[in-house]
């Protein structure tokens, strides 16, 4: 089992659940509805990307001045 970093954001009357690690997006009105989508998401996701999956390079979240 793998953990992904998920970044949740309220929009409008939407949570956007984003799993920052793979760009994997998914929204819904509730904030579990929203979690248990990314979730389901991320593992289609890794079902039709065995090849990345395999060869996974994690991202980097990071902050800039400007």
């Amino acid at each position: 089992m793998t953990n992904y970093n998920v970044l949740i954001l309220q929009e409008w009357k939407y949570f956007v659940a984003k799993n920052i690690d793979l760009w994997v997006v998914s929204q819904w009105e509730s904030l579990n509805e929203a979690l248990l989508n990314v979730k389901e998401a991320t593992e289609l996701f890794l079902e039709d990307n065995t090849v990345f999956r395999t060869n996974y390079a994690p991202s980097f979240l990071t902050t800039i001045s400007v």
